[in-house]
Formats: structure tokens, C-alpha cells, sequence
């Protein structure tokens, strides 16, 4: 037989083989998109038919009731540990369909902390930790805490985790690590970064989080770099840039790279949360930059615009530093006008506050949102702007409708499976968690205010050591202002002169006008969107024009020492 002919022969016989390979090749079992709109169950070739239709079932419903029978049923598997990971993770997911978030929770929370034998399929602790993610996301208080990190370090280890399994325990991992960063244990936080040291970006992250903890700014700025400049931040956490980026900011001007730090600041979107205080930190970088034109206009935003109702005490300092380093003394004293009366009432409301209203100031927001006042609207911003205070709201909120959901899911009656046994463990611990609403939100009343009693102890100690700085840089401006008053006393052609210069050049797209300072915080100009964070002052530097002055009048610094005793008239002391 030709070589040609025996080709033809041979080319049908593989062409079958790798279908029958590709056609038996054993995947297995996986629930995609746990938890959400579209969850599916991938089944592999081992998993019995009876069950597999059943829980497909269940899910395509989205009925709790369905999904919960088909759940107990499955977990009572006999034969199969893969059908019973399958049950216990449905039967946790019908209290998540039924709006009980908590009981869901605790479900799967549960699935997480159980040990787990080597070789048993992971299929329910899988779409049990991304449920908990998803739930995470939407209240960050129902985090994963100590009791499940070793399982999921353990598991992290399993040869038959895929791409996607190793994502969700990396980002439950850093999840956790911003945890044990806000109560630092350094054992658990260098196992965790050990275990991520195999998945880029979310082993990087955890090491920054570490290494801005203990104050290694240096470490921690060559992680951020990566992080943020070559993006290898994960998809996961694109929520979290905005906060990488101003610590990121930090540790560089910690590092005095001032020009970086403002490089970076400016990154921070226009709609960010923490617009604020980018700006003011871009404030302070600008400064230190010698940029003082662009501290001022950075400065001026969270002065001139909407940003005026945000809390940002040390704008106005900043401003006030670089007018004053400009000789700009009237508008420098401006500025510290500015801020007494937008952060002293702030101290003096306060000052006026109760022991228990200082213990207790929930009361007081909840009374201030119903527009009865109470709260200066600084305090009270800076308040509903807290993460912490937001995420314990959110928690309160889903207390009230899960109290509701399971009332009406325990009066429900099911005639045809009237006496079943999942209908008793389905209902069982729905009087229980009914109860209990009472106790959580106690708690969470007790969580809520101690964060907003941290928040308003921590304005008021900053506003005094603000106000205390303001006074002592009034103080200097006053004198400078004094002597400036002499020096154009003595200069009289000074002004003419500094008429007759040729007005500044500035680049248009970097400019904005200003114009004057305002002196009261409550009037509020339009400042479109794009203009913020961009901007430079509208100020000449009369320091540098004061020096112009005296080289072309005197001939160069030397003439600091005629000018201090000139012009004098014959027969004045001090003359020959």
C-alpha cells in the first residue's frame, strides 16, 4: 500500500479516538455565578441523573421552597459526596433567594469553617465562598472572619482548583487581610500573604495593605507602583483604587517625591468619594513642590465650589502657607477669616455637646436627617460620607427587611408537603432569627455609634490643632504685613513699577480665574466638574517682584541693606 493510501487510512481512526476522548473527558461538577442572575450548575459525567435534574430544577425556579427540598433531598445522599456538597450549598442558598440574608450567611459561612477530607470534591464550599463575596460586596460587615482563613489557605493548595476557584479564594483572602489589618495579627497576616504568593496581583495587594500597616512606606510604594501605574490592581478590587491611590500618594510624599504624589492625586476621578481629600493632599504635595500657585487653585477648589460642604480643614491653611510665602498678605489673612467661620462653629457645637451625646450621637444624625438640625452640615457630611458608618447602616436596613421576609416565610403554607421533614428544618430556625432582629440591631445601634463618636472626637482634635496653627500663621502674617507696609512706605515708586510689567503668560488649559477670595463658606460659586483639582491661582508672587524691584533699583541682594536705611534726608540719624 502506498504511503499516501495508508494516510487515508490512518486519518478517520484519530479523527475518532480524540472525539471519544473529548467527548468523555470528565469535568467537574461547578456552580458559575453563584448567588447571582446567572447561576447555572455544570454537572460532571459521575453525577447521577435523578439528582442532577433535581437541582436543576430548583435553581432555574428561584423558588427558596423548591430550592430548599431539592437541597435536603440531595444532602441525604447516601452514595455520593459530590450530591451532598450540592445539597447543603442549596439549602443555604434558599434562605439567600428568600431575602434572609443573615441565616444564608451563617450557612455558608458554616460550609467554609467544616473540615474538609483530601480528594472530596469542593463543588458546595466553592459556590458557598462566592456567595459570601457577593454578600460581602453588598454589606461589608458580614465579612469572613478568623474561623474559615485556614480551610480556605488549605484548600487554596487543591490540584483540582481551577482559575476561577483560585480567584475567589485569593479575593476572600484580601478581604480578610483588610481585616486583620484594622486588628493587626502578624501571624495571620504573613500566612495569608503566603498563601497568595501564587496568584499575581492579589499577593501584591496584600503585601501593600501589610507593609502600609506597619508604616514601611518605602516597601509599600514600590507595591503600589505595580499596583497602580502597571495596573496589575485585580478586577475585583477596582472599587478599592481610589483609596490605593491617595496611599499611594502618601508614601510618596512621605518619600518627598512631591510632584509624583501630585501626579498621582490627580488620578483620583471627579466622582470619587474622596475627592476631598485628594485635593487637599494634592494641596500639601503642590506646596511642598514650591508649586504654590497650583497649592493655591487646588486649594481654592474645596473653597469655591459644591467641595465647600466637605470637610477639609487644611485648605485653607494651605492656601493661607502659600500667600503668605508670596507676600500676598491680605488675601493669606483671607484665608484664615475663611476658615473661622467654617470650622469654629464646629467647636463650638461640640464644646456644647452632653457626655451622652458625645457617646451617643446616632441620635443626633437621625435627627438631623429629619431636617430638625442639631449638626453642623459639615459634621454631619462627613458622617454619611464614613465607609465604616455606611456599612453598618446598610447592615440595619437589611435587619428591618429580613425581619419581615421571615415572618412571611414561617406563616406560609405549604398543603401539599404539609407535615414534610425539610418543611420542618426549612421553618426551624425562622423564629429564632425573628427574635434575635431585636439583639443585632442593638448591636449594630452599639457599632454605629462608637464609629461616629471616633469620626466626631477625631474633627473636633483636628479642628483645635488647626484653629491653634491658624492663629500663630495670623500672627506672622500680621508682621510680615506690617513691614510690607514700611517697605512701600519707603518704596513709593514701587507700584508704578510694578504696573508697567508685562502681565504673566500661563497655559489656558491649566488656568482658571479665580478672581477673589471668598470670606464666607456659605457662598458657593459654580464650579463645573472638569475644573476641579486642575487649577492654578490667579496671584502674583510680590515676593519674587519685590526682588526683580530691588535688583534693577540697587544692583542685586546687596541693595537688601540700602533699601533698609534709604532714602534718608540730610541730618537724620544714621547719615554723614
Amino acid at each position: 500500500m502506498r504511503f499516501a493510501d495508508r494516510l487515508k487510512s490512518i486519518v478517520p481512526i484519530l479523527g475518532s479516538i480524540l472525539f471519544v476522548v473529548s467527548a468523555h473527558a470528565d469535568e467537574p461538577t461547578r456552580i458559575f455565578d453563584a448567588c447571582g442572575k446567572d447561576e447555572r450548575i455544570r454537572f460532571s459525567e459521575t453525577f447521577p441523573e435523578e439528582p442532577r435534574a433535581a437541582a436543576a430544577d430548583a435553581l432555574s425556579s428561584k423558588k427558596g421552597p423548591e430550592i430548599y427540598k431539592a437541597g435536603f433531598r440531595l444532602a441525604q445522599s447516601k452514595t455520593s459526596w459530590e450530591v451532598r456538597e450540592v445539597g447543603d450549598f442549596l439549602k443555604a442558598r434558599a434562605y439567600y433567594g428568600d431575602g434572609v440574608i443573615h441565616l444564608a450567611y451563617e450557612r455558608f459561612m458554616m460550609m467554609l469553617v467544616q473540615p474538609l477530607q483530601t480528594g472530596v470534591p469542593i463543588v458546595g464550599r466553592l459556590g458557598a465562598l462566592s456567595c459570601i463575596i457577593r454578600i460581602q460586596e453588598a454589606y461589608p460587615t458580614l465579612s469572613f472572619g478568623r474561623a474559615a482563613i485556614p480551610n480556605l489557605i488549605a484548600w487554596l493548595k487543591r490540584p483540582d482548583l481551577d482559575g476561577p476557584g483560585r480567584e475567589d479564594f485569593g479575593r476572600a483572602l484580601v478581604v480578610r487581610m483588610k481585616e486583620v489589618v484594622n486588628a493587626w495579627d502578624e501571624r495571620e497576616a504573613n500566612d495569608i500573604i503566603t498563601a497568595l504568593g501564587s496568584i499575581k496581583g492579589y499577593a501584591l495587594y496584600a503585601q501593600a495593605l501589610a507593609a502600609q500597616r506597619n508604616a514601611q512606606y518605602g516597601k509599600a510604594m514600590t507595591l503600589w507602583e505595580r499596583l497602580i501605574e502597571k495596573d496589575e490592581l485585580p478586577s475585583a478590587f477596582t472599587k478599592d483604587r481610589d483609596t490605593a491611590l491617595i496611599l499611594y500618594a502618601r508614601d510618596l510624599y512621605e518619600a518627598k517625591k512631591y510632584d509624583k504624589a501630585a501626579d498621582i492625586l490627580r488620578m483620583v476621578p471627579r466622582d470619587s468619594n474622596y475627592l476631598a481629600q485628594a485635593i487637599s493632599d494634592l494641596s500639601w504635595s503642590l506646596l511642598q513642590a514650591g508649586k504654590r500657585k497650583e497649592a493655591i487653585g487646588a486649594a481654592f477648589n474645596i473653597q469655591k465650589s459644591l467641595l465647600t460642604r466637605v470637610y477639609a480643614p487644611e485648605a485653607p491653611l494651605v492656601a493661607s502657607i502659600a500667600l503668605h510665602e508670596m507676600c500676598q498678605y491680605a488675601r493669606a489673612l483671607k484665608n484664615a477669616v475663611f476658615f473661622k467661620k467654617k470650622y469654629y462653629p464646629v467647636l463650638i457645637w461640640y464644646n456644647k455637646l452632653s457626655p451622652t451625646q458625645k457617646e451617643r450621637p446616632y441620635q443626633l444624625l437621625t435627627t438631623a436627617l429629619r431636617k430638625k438640625g442639631g449638626v453642623p452640615n459639615l459634621v454631619l457630611l462627613e458622617w454619611l460620607r464614613s465607609p465604616e458608618y455606611r456599612a453598618f447602616q446598610l447592615e440595619a436596613n437589611l435587619l428591618f427587611d429580613e425581619k419581615k421576609a421571615a415572618y412571611v416565610l414561617y406563616s406560609q403554607r405549604l398543603v401539599a408537603e404539609k407535615g414534610a421533614q425539610w418543611v420542618k428544618e426549612w421553618k426551624t430556625p425562622l423564629p429564632k432569627f425573628y427574635n434575635d432582629v431585636g439583639t443585632r440591631q442593638k448591636e449594630i445601634g452599639k457599632n454605629m455609634n462608637s464609629v461616629l463618636t471616633y469620626l466626631t472626637t477625631r474633627i473636633a482634635k483636628q479642628v483645635a490643632k488647626m484653629a491653634e496653627n491658624v492663629q500663630l500663621l495670623e500672627v506672622e502674617i500680621f508682621d510680615h504685613a506690617g513691614e510690607d507696609m514700611v517697605w512701600r512706605n519707603v518704596n513709593p515708586e514701587y507700584q508704578a513699577w510694578l504696573d508697567e510689567q508685562p502681565p504673566e503668560s500661563r497655559a489656558k488649559d491649566l488656568y482658571w480665574e479665580w478672581g477673589s477670595m471668598p470670606t464666607d463658606p456659605k457662598v458657593i460659586n459654580e464650579i463645573w466638574e472638569d475644573e476641579l483639582g486642575w487649577t492654578i491661582g490667579s496671584v502674583q508672587d510680590e515676593c519674587k517682584n519685590k526682588e526683580h524691584y530691588r535688583e534693577e533699583k540697587f544692583g542685586g541682594k546687596s541693595g537688601n541693606k540700602a533699601q533698609a536705611t534709604a532714602p534718608a534726608k540730610p541730618g537724620a540719624p544714621g547719615t554723614q
